[in-house]
């Protein structure tokens, strides 16, 4: 009779550590699948980020002289040359308005931070700056003959 409760002892404690061996096994797994979409979505901003910073600080956009109609462009850039910013398109990018600049950007699902600065003086600052985790890009262009720095900041 004692060898029969040991054994009943025994198959009780394998089936507990089983179960907490199972539990502690998903728990790590759940975590672990929280990390990596937080990864994959930081990764995705920060793709979207840069792609917009290009398109904005290196293209004339499309049509190239956007700047001339009263109209939304197809896809808005600021430069005249590669990061030289022309102060026409600037003005007419002002003149769009944010919810225009969200949808010619195609950055839709994200909120949209742009600013210039020039001798520390802000020119252009369109949009409400991120207090949470936001992806920041910081670049320098050509703007009025001299140095200015653009930064552009895109989050959930």
């Amino acid at each position: 009779m004692l060898k029969a409760q040991i054994v009943i002892m025994d198959l009780f404690f394998a089936v507990f550590l089983f179960i907490v061996l199972l539990v502690s096994f998903f728990v790590s797994w759940n975590v672990y699948q929280l990390r990596f979409s937080d990864a994959l979505m930081r990764n995705e901003v920060e793709l979207y980020t840069l792609q917009l910073a290009d398109q904005l600080l290196k293209s004339p956009g499309v049509p190239e002289n956007w700047e001339d109609f009263n109209s939304t462009p197809d896809l808005i850039g600021l430069s005249s040359k590669s990061i030289i910013i022309s102060d026409k398109k600037l003005e007419a990018f002002k003149n769009l308005g944010y919810a225009n600049i969200v949808n010619s950007t195609n950055v839709g699902l994200y909120n949209f931070y742009f600013l210039l600065v020039k001798d520390n003086v802000s020119i252009v600052e369109i949009g409400n700056y991120s207090s949470g985790q936001a992806v920041n890009l910081r670049r320098n262009v050509i703007y009025k003959d001299g140095v200015a720095n653009v930064e552009i900041s895109l989050w959930k």
